[in-house]
């Protein structure tokens, strides 16, 4: 998935020397995956939409600098997580979280798969900002182990170990979640 197809790898070169219209194409073919990251970081729209935009200003400013166009998904999506992480940083851990996003989007769905979901939202925020991104990127994005350690600038034996640790730790937050939503529910 790291992998950056013929086609694309082309118009990383052109938009290297400076041709605008490859830089569209660029933004097409790559925004939706790139959204769909920040979103599940920040599970609000409008600051995965901001973040997005910020993710490209820095990619563009810096696209002479990317040595192979092939490694262009894996180091966008790594910008996309250090701004992300700039930004919890200066909002002292705070990031805007919002399940109406959430409700609104299981609107088709059962309304016991609507908790589950929302749940699994809520484990997802109780997790430090590290844990969430080697899950959503191995778990909710589909990346390889090699892959997640390209974009996270580390090693694939370090992200299964984190991606073991962050799975533990999820299941935790779940575990202890549920049983106060069956204690609450009970009462």
């Amino acid at each position: 998935m790291a992998e950056v197809d013929d086609e694309l790898s082309e118009l990383i070169i052109m938009a290297q020397s400076g041709d605008e219209s490859a830089i569209r194409k660029i933004v097409e073919k790559t925004q939706s995956r790139l959204f769909k990251f920040l979103f599940y970081l920040t599970n609000n729209t409008s600051s995965a939409q901001d973040l997005t935009q910020e993710t490209y200003i820095r990619i563009f400013a810096n696209l002479k600098e990317l040595k192979d166009p092939r490694t262009f998904v894996s180091w966008a999506h790594r910008i996309a997580k250090n701004i992300f992480l700039d930004t919890v940083k200066t909002q002292k851990g705070q990031i805007d979280n919002t399940l109406v996003e959430l409700t609104e989007e299981t609107g088709g769905q059962s309304e016991h798969q609507s908790d589950d979901l929302i749940l699994l939202r809520q484990g997802l925020e109780a997790m430090e900002e590290e844990e969430r991104v080697v899950i959503l990127l191995v778990d909710l994005q589909g990346y390889s182990y090699a892959e997640a350690g390209e974009i996270l600038g580390t090693t694939e034996n370090a992200v299964r170990s984190r991606l073991h640790r962050a799975r533990a730790s999820l299941s935790e937050i779940l575990q202890e979640k549920m049983e106060t939503r069956r204690a609450s529910g009970s009462s």
